[in-house]
C-alpha cells in the first residue's frame, strides 16, 4: 500500500506508520516525525573535556564516546534537563551554566551547555548506560569513536576560546 492511508480501527483513525490521529488532527501533522529535544553538557578541566563511553550493548549509539546528557522530559526546560542529567550521570551538582550552542540532526534538536561550575568530582553514576568516563584533550578526539564527529569541532571551539 502506498501513499497516505487513513482507516478506522476501534473508533480512532490511523495514519501512516500506525500513528493514531486525534479528533480534528490532520494526517500531515500525524506523519511528521517528532523531533527529540536533547541536552548535553561540556565540562572543561585543564584543557580537556569530559566524555562518556556508551555501553557496547546500548540500544542507541553503542560503543561510542559522547557528552553526558539526554532527553528533555515533558514539562522540563533545557536548563533543568542538563542539571538533572549531570546529577544522574555524573553525580555532580551544577552551580553555573555557561554558553549554549545548538546542533541539529535528522531527528533531534540538541542544546549543548558549557558547565562553568559544579560541586563534587564527576563519576560514572550510570554504569548501566556508560562503560567509562574520561577527560579528553583535542589530540585524543581523532582517535576515539565519537557519537558525532561534530564533537571534535565543538571541543576545539570550547577549548581554544
Amino acid at each position: 500500500m502506498g501513499g497516505l492511508v487513513a482507516c478506522h480501527q476501534g473508533g480512532a483513525a490511523l495514519g501512516v506508520q500506525g500513528v493514531r490521529l486525534g479528533i480534528g488532527q490532520s494526517v500531515a501533522a500525524a506523519v511528521t516525525p517528532a523531533r527529540h529535544q536533547v541536552v548535553a553538557a561540556i565540562l572543561v578541566r585543564s584543557s580537556r573535556i569530559l566524555l562518556c563511553h556508551r555501553r557496547d550493548d546500548a540500544p542507541w549509539y553503542p560503543g561510542v564516546w559522547d557528552l553526558p546528557g539526554g532527553h528533555v522530559e515533558p514539562g522540563e526546560t533545557p536548563d533543568d534537563a542538563v542539571v538533572r542529567e549531570c546529577a544522574e550521570e555524573l553525580g555532580i551538582r551544577v552551580t553555573s551554566l555557561g554558553e549554549r550552542r545548538f546542533l541539529r540532526s535528522h531527528d533531534a534538536d540538541l542544546t549543548v551547555f558549557q558547565i562553568d561550575g559544579w560541586d563534587r568530582e564527576p563519576g560514572n553514576t550510570q554504569p548501566g548506560e556508560h562503560q567509562a568516563i574520561r577527560w579528553c584533550g583535542l589530540a585524543d578526539l581523532p582517535t576515539l569513536p565519537l557519537a558525532d564527529r561534530r564533537l571534535e569541532t565543538l571541543a576545539r571551539v570550547v577549548l581554544t576560546a
